[in-house]
């Protein structure tokens, strides 16, 4: 995301109401940078490799001694295929008992998920 402004002195980028403190982000996947120059300012947001946790409301702050601005967007990804976030593993059962398997999955858009029941013959 770019912004060009004139006359500011300070600014803050802001992701789902969270000030995003660092110029970059612990991952290195997101960073900010503003360019400052005598015809204006351009402020950028940068997100290397768009992952669903990006998704959100995001706003820039502009401050100079006069007061404030801001500007507002929201950022959804679409089109990521779906993936396990936890597998199901293998599970030893005793003959008669249930056996439960877990797993979770993410992508967008959100996929949809269906159960199957499945016994087998133990001999």
């Amino acid at each position: 995301m770019t912004c060009k402004s004139k006359y500011d002195t300070e600014q803050q980028w802001v992701k789902d109401g969270q000030i995003i403190v660092d110029s970059t982000s612990t991952d290195g996947n997101v960073f900010t940078k503003t360019d400052r120059s005598t015809d204006g300012n351009i402020h950028v947001l940068n997100i290397k490799e768009f992952k669903q946790e990006n998704s959100g409301n995001y706003e820039l702050i502009l401050k100079n001694n006069l007061g404030q601005i801001n500007s507002q967007g929201r950022l959804d990804v679409n089109g990521i295929p779906p993936t396990f976030t936890l597998e199901p593993k293998s599970a030893a059962v005793v003959k008669g008992k249930m056996a439960e398997f877990n797993c979770r999955i993410a992508g967008s858009p959100k996929p949809e998920v269906y159960f199957s029941s499945f016994f087998f013959s133990l001999k």
